[in-house]
């Protein structure tokens, strides 16, 4: 097998031209013939039982070699990556094939190489930021608000207390002419309920 290698370092690529040797191309061609004698009837044999001289015979050489191309492809990729000890970063790409002599070409992607210069000597300056005595209180402040826990007292509200009120109350309904407006007042209670200026007004 015949290998030349071609660094593309605009595409992290390295190009790989296989030339396989003819005993491979004919080890790979018997593979062929047995796959397509088991997949196809041969006049005079059970299927898989056709000699290789047969089958040729019978498909044509030109049939047996296009079936071998596949896996002859896949093994001069691996034999050529490992001779030539390239470690892809992923699956390379068939982008050519030519006959007589059979010839793959692949391109195979690369890991990229960095560099990464003299970068321990790089500096960035660092100025210490002023801390005021009234940042530091300020700051202590917060904290202390944050992290205070809050008691119940008995006496009335002073400035700085946390005051929690529970607010309730009614909208009171506004009648549209033409349409009926359910009343959003709470329902009667079944207790005695004291007269209203309009109903003493009546009596």
């Amino acid at each position: 097998m015949k290998i030349e290698k071609e660094n593309l370092e605009e595409t992290c690529e390295v190009k790989l031209t296989v030339e396989v040797d003819p005993e491979q191309i004919e080890a790979a061609k018997r593979v062929a013939a047995r796959k397509i004698a088991q997949k196809h009837n041969v006049p005079g044999f059970r299927k898989g039982k056709a000699p290789y001289e047969i089958v040729l015979r019978t498909f044509g050489e030109e049939a047996v070699l296009q079936g071998s191309l596949d896996d002859l492809g896949q093994k001069a990729y691996e034999q050529a990556l490992k001779e030539s000890e390239i470690d892809p970063i992923a699956p390379g790409a068939l982008i050519d094939m030519k006959n007589d002599p059979i010839t793959f070409v692949y391109n195979v992607p690369l890991r990229p190489e960095i560099d990464l210069g003299e970068y321990r000597n790089v500096r960035l300056g660092f100025t210490e930021p002023e801390i005021t005595d009234q940042a530091l209180e300020d700051t202590l402040e917060r904290l202390r608000e944050t992290q205070m826990i809050l008691e119940p007292v008995e006496r009335p509200a002073q400035l700085s207390d946390v005051v929690t009120v529970d607010v309730s109350g009614a909208a009171k309904p506004i009648a549209i002419e033409g349409e009926v407006v359910a009343d959003s007042q709470p329902e009667a209670s079944t207790e005695a309920q004291p007269e209203s200026a309009e109903e003493k007004t009546d009596s």
